[in-house]
Parts: structure tokens; sequence; C-alpha cells
């Protein structure tokens, strides 16, 4: 598969991704841990939010469960930032940000 760019700082460390797959976490402890992740990931996060406010980005994965992933919460995260910088065309925009799953 080809692919643009792949930041793979804004993916879940590696401790946090082994802790939710073994069940040692709520969906809602993960969330939390993956966001706080994210926040630290300032410039990286900048990166991929500044690429979202010129064009669509689609965020790809190869989990079996996209809702119940680190997926939506990377989204929500970007959509923020968004509504941050720009918030009039944040809303005006249907779908800013698209999943694809491959396996």
């Amino acid at each position: 598969m080809q692919y643009d760019d792949w930041i793979k700082e804004l993916s879940p460390s590696n401790s946090l991704r082994k802790q939710w797959h073994n069940s040692e976490l709520s969906y809602k402890q993960f969330s939390k841990r993956y966001s706080d992740e994210l926040e630290s990931q300032q410039k990286e996060m900048e990166c991929i939010v500044q690429l979202a406010n010129k064009e669509t980005i689609t965020l790809i994965s190869a989990v079996k469960e996209l809702e119940n992933s680190h997926l939506p919460i990377l989204k929500d995260h970007i959509l923020d930032k968004l509504e941050e910088i720009s918030p009039e065309e944040t809303r005006e925009r249907s779908s800013p940000v698209c999943y694809d799953n491959f396996q």
C-alpha cells in the first residue's frame, strides 16, 4: 500500500497499545491515556492539523474494530485542533478525516 506520510509518533505508545490489547484498560482509560500522549506530541499534531486544514486526510490502520481503536480519538483531536485555528471552516466540512482499514 502506498501512502504519503506516516506520523508514527501519533500512534499509541507500545506500552499503551499492549495494555489495551491485553484488556488491562477500559476504553475510557485507554482514551484518556492516549489523549495525554497526543497532547505531548505538539509538533506532530500541528503537522497533521495543518495538512488537514488544507486537504482531506485519510487515517489508515489494520485494527479490527475501528470504533474501539485509537482512530476516533485521533480524529477528535484533529477536529478539535482544526476548530481552534479555523472554526468557521471546520463547521462547513462534511468529512475532514476519513478512515480506511487494511487487513
